[in-house]
Order: structure tokens, then sequence, then C-alpha cells
């Protein structure tokens, strides 16, 4: 017997992700669930997906995107890992 657990895939409209993404700062939205310490011109974090010593979990708020160790590149995609 299979005890796997289908998972749904639920599909959005391209404008709302982007409306969701323009109404939606990744730097406020990621500060939510991590301590992220202004770098520069980015904010960096230990990453929050795994434990680390080195901070290697950084954030552009001019680019809106992450530069990681996930797959998680805006605000759209990092809002997928939170729990609501």
């Amino acid at each position: 017997m299979d005890e796997r657990k289908q998972v749904r895939q639920v599909y959005y409209p391209d404008d709302l992700i982007e409306e969701v993404r323009s109404r939606n700062d990744i730097v406020d939205v990621i500060s939510s669930y991590v301590n992220l310490q202004k770098k520069g011109n980015s904010y960096s974090a230990c990453c929050p997906f795994h434990h680390e010593k080195t901070p290697s979990f950084h954030v552009s708020r001019d680019k809106q995107e992450t530069n990681r160790c996930i797959t998680a590149l805006d605000a759209v995609q990092v809002a997928m890992y939170i729990p609501f």
C-alpha cells in the first residue's frame, strides 16, 4: 500500500503573481521572519532553511530577490516557505 500523500499544486494567474510582487517589498517580507542585517546595499542573515554560523542568505531590495542556497528568488517564492 502506498502511504505517500498527494500534493495538490495550485497555479495562480501571472497578473496576480505580479501584483503580489509589486505590493510587497522582499526585505519587509523576509525581515518579519529572519533577522536581516544591512550590509552595504543589501541585507544578509544566516540561512533560515538550515543551520549555519556564517551568513549565506542575502537579500537585495533594489533587485527584489535573494541570493541563497535554495531556489526561492523573490517575495512570491519565499512566501511558499512561510507557514501561514
